[in-house]
């Protein structure tokens, strides 16, 4: 039960600090929409059943569109401490295992969250070219990273 606690709270810290990220760097208006809010809010609760049971690679598969939604990531990944879980979004082709999560994931080793400017991938055509990594801790310990793909490069 604690692991599950924990793998939901690190879920939703990444996902917070995914759209704290976001609306840094969106324009100043002078409120959030109610329908945005809602949609942040729906899509939040609606990871929380499939994490509940675990981080597995089905549950991974089922949570990682919302994160992307309530993100706004170009693509989400999921990973325990050994391989991706899921990955949805654009690019996907492009980030497989061998390639750029795995140098990625090498840099997710520390439980610190890592922002990186710039993707090298073998590919060009892959449109993914900043990220954002964020560790997934349960009770004092790395059990996976949630990684965040962005178009742009720079900051994401």
């Amino acid at each position: 039960m604690e692991l599950v606690l924990g793998v939901g709270l690190g879920i939703g810290i990444a996902a917070i600090v995914a759209a704290v990220w976001r609306a840094m760097r969106a324009p100043r208006t002078a409120g959030i929409p109610e329908a945005a809010m809602q949609a942040a809010l729906h899509a939040a609760t609606a990871t929380l059943p499939h994490l509940r049971k675990g981080l597995t690679p089905r549950n991974a598969e089922r949570t990682v569109p919302y994160l992307r939604a309530l993100t706004g990531a170009a693509a989400i990944a999921l990973a325990d401490t050994r391989a991706v879980l899921a990955i949805d979004g654009e690019g996907r082709e492009q980030v497989r295992p061998g390639d750029l999560l795995s140098r990625l994931l090498e840099r997710a080793g520390d439980n610190r969250l890592h922002i990186v400017p710039r993707l090298v991938s073998s590919d060009p055509t892959c449109p993914l070219r900043s990220a954002v990594l964020v560790p997934l801790i349960a009770q004092g310990k790395r059990i996976g990273t949630l990684i965040a793909f962005y178009r742009s490069v720079g900051r994401p």
